[in-house]
């Protein structure tokens, strides 16, 4: 197995987080977020609010989501996030 590490960011408005890549099996995937902000997964019409709230990922906690091949991963925060603040762990096998 080989753990693929990705550092990434997010935006105030919906954007592509994290896409699984093709040809994986299911796996899990651990978001961390090391923002000063909530981040809020989802899919592409996430929102902070309302409806279309995403999935919570407090300040320093990890969110597991398991992912097949092509899954994507959309996210939002309140304020931009720097670039590296939000990290995304798995098994590229």
């Amino acid at each position: 197995m080989a753990l693929v590490h990705i550092n990434a960011s997010s935006t105030t408005t919906p954007s592509l987080l994290f896409k699984m890549p093709a040809g994986l099996p299911d796996t899990a995937v651990q978001v961390c977020n090391n923002h000063t902000a909530v981040l809020y997964v989802g899919d592409a019409s996430v929102s902070t609010s309302g409806a279309n709230r995403g999935s919570q990922v407090a300040v320093n906690a990890t969110q597991q989501i398991w992912l097949r091949a092509n899954d994507e991963i959309w996210s939002i925060v309140a304020s931009a996030t720097v670039a590296g603040a939000i990290s995304i762990i798995y098994s590229g096998i």
